[in-house]
């Protein structure tokens, strides 16, 4: 039986929902709903809603043209991250 693989077009959309995280940017914010909020006023089209990170953080990852991610992170997890915990003290704003 032979595996189906996805169209050119499929891949593509599926590559740009996900956006180049080799070319990738963090910033941390204090609050990831407040940014997002701002992001929205402000009249930017987003394509992702603000989630929690294998890290336990909230994060958005907001996209450029050429799909470069810039992610926003907040300070301090919110839940136990999925691997190993962050041991020293976390940054503060």
């Amino acid at each position: 039986m032979r595996r189906s693989t996805p169209s050119r077009e499929v891949a593509g959309r599926e590559q740009a929902s996900r956006g180049n995280h080799k070319k990738k940017r963090a910033r941390k914010v204090p609050d990831i709903h407040e940014a997002h909020k701002q992001l929205l006023t402000n009249g930017m089209k987003l394509i992702e809603e603000p989630r929690i990170g294998r890290d336990g953080k909230w994060q958005l990852h907001l996209y450029d043209p050429d799909q470069t991610c810039v992610e926003l992170v907040e300070f301090t997890p919110v839940e136990k991250p999925c691997c190993s915990e962050y041991t020293g003290p976390h940054p503060k704003p």
